[in-house]
């Protein structure tokens, strides 16, 4: 069953922050052995990516996908997982309506992910999180019970769908009839990459690991509107494309979660492509200092 909650916010100044480009995310509470499944294809030009750790003061530890600009600049957030099991991933507003401006979703996330512990805890603080972070953008959750899907459009207006059951996804495009007239950019590619993963996502009522990957790698629609995404410009190696699979699974009965995380290089870079796999056990979380690079895209 799921409900869905509709809010309204004051509007708030916004400031320009950098674009960002087509995504696909999915999850499900109905993981194979009782576990709860999230994921997401991130899709951008070629950057810097990393998996990383965080211990920030006053909050929980967070594993992070993050990506940087150039060597030394700041770590962005993609998708993150906290040591209570509460995950988080985004989606871009291809073009934010009605003139907004772009957010990149790091502070929505990090805020999650170091204030909450899990989905309910971040429905009752929702109303500060986007008058702190009120940049049009999607957001999809999970934990142990539960997901959730947040699109937030322009003036601080936002729509929530929670699940305990019905599996959940989002590609770039608004699914709320009341935020439909803010559909822009490339909505032809966002709703053809939706139709596949819903059509993925209800050929099934149970998933595994191995099966949230695969729809990861769907490449049924080509090189441009796939789930997996081969770009515009097939074989530039600047082109904007997938870049990588952030996956976590999450045990109902409070057992350690498993991240997956696939970073997929340049075409014309010679190399395997980058697979890695974390035990979110409690020795996990135990590391000096606030942040630990755990792991970098080989390029």
């Amino acid at each position: 069953m799921k409900k869905k909650l509709a809010f309204l916010i004051f509007s708030f100044t916004l400031c320009t922050l950098q674009q960002s480009f087509a995504c696909t995310t999915f999850a499900s509470v109905n993981g194979a052995n009782q576990s709860t499944l999230i994921a997401k294809n991130r899709d951008e030009h070629p950057d810097i990516q990393s998996v990383a750790v965080f211990h920030p003061d006053g909050g929980y530890a967070f594993l992070g996908m993050v990506s940087q600009q150039k060597p030394g600049a700041a770590l962005i957030l993609r998708s993150g997982i906290n040591q209570y099991g509460l995950a988080i991933v985004n989606m871009a507003v291809p073009n934010p309506p009605n003139g907004g401006l772009y957010g990149d979703g790091d502070a929505f996330i990090r805020a999650v992910l170091t204030l909450n512990r899990s989905v309910a805890e971040v429905m009752g603080n929702l109303p500060s999180l986007v008058a702190t972070n009120p940049y049009p953008e999607f957001y999809l959750l999970a934990d142990r019970n539960q997901t959730a899907l947040i699109e937030l459009a322009s003036q601080g207006q936002y729509f929530v769908t929670l699940s305990n059951g019905t599996p959940l996804y989002h590609t770039n495009n608004y699914e709320n009839p009341a935020f439909a007239a803010n559909n822009t950019g490339d909505l032809e590619g966002s709703t053809n990459r939706y139709d596949r993963i819903s059509a993925l996502m209800n050929s099934n009522s149970n998933y595994t690991l191995n099966e949230f990957q695969l729809f990861a790698h769907d490449h049924a629609a080509g090189s441009n509107d796939s789930i997996f995404r081969t770009g515009k410009k097939v074989g530039n190696p600047y082109t904007a494309r997938t870049l990588a699979t952030f996956i976590a699974q999450i045990p109902h009965d409070g057992s350690a979660p498993t991240v997956w995380i696939q970073f997929y290089p340049r075409p014309d870079i010679s190399g395997s492509q980058n697979v890695f796999e974390y035990q979110l056990t409690p020795a996990f979380w135990n590391f000096p200092g606030n942040v630990k690079v755990l792991d970098s895209e080989q390029s």
